[in-house]
């Protein structure tokens, strides 16, 4: 984290005096580039949270995702559904819902590759990651599925929660503003 704010409050104090442009023809080494993004930090940045962006350093900053899971019987009854996944403090929690935004994001960009004509390599990524978000969908519920010897299946779904009206002054409770991103539904 010092590293990163050092380096970049070093690149913006030259960016801001125009000290060392490179001249015509000249290349110019981008060293908060090759510093920050590498597979060392990044792994880092990953396990700490510091990759969320404003969401880490502001607390509700960005729309807030949640998973939330219906676990069925065997008539396909729904027995109850699971929000906070045995987390009982606020920090924790906001801490598990970083894995909503990352996904979030992830099936975003996802679903953008699919709408172009990519070649076959970018397209094996496509289907990787596919399989990844499917495999921590299932891993998310699966964990509440096996807590409850009644449940026969459940239902993963990524929410984000938001108001109908932004502008409008009203309190609002998850029942009300839960916006459903994705579903996938699996068999115990």
């Amino acid at each position: 984290m010092i590293v990163s704010c050092s380096i970049g409050t070093i690149t913006a104090y030259f960016g801001f005096h125009n000290k060392h442009l490179p001249k015509k023809g000249e290349v110019k080494l981008d060293f908060n580039n090759i510093l920050l993004n590498n597979p060392i930090v990044d792994n880092y940045t990953i396990f700490s949270g510091t990759n969320t962006g404003y969401g880490f350093y502001g607390v509700n900053v960005a729309t807030e995702k949640i998973f939330m899971v219906d676990l069925f019987d065997q008539t396909g009854k729904k027995i109850s559904t699971v929000t906070t996944f045995g987390l009982n403090k606020a920090s924790s929690i906001q801490r598990f819902n970083v894995l909503p935004s990352v996904l979030f994001n992830l099936i975003s960009e996802n679903k953008t590759v699919y709408k172009k004509q990519v070649d076959s390599a970018e397209q094996k990524k496509v289907v990787v990651l596919e399989k990844y978000i499917n495999k921590m969908f299932k891993h998310v519920g699966l964990y509440s599925a096996r807590a409850n010897k009644d449940c026969k299946s459940y239902s993963v779904k990524l929410c984000a929660l938001g108001l109908s009206n932004i502008w409008a002054k009203e309190n609002y409770s998850y029942s009300k503003s839960i916006l459903v991103y994705e579903e996938i539904i699996f068999d115990k």
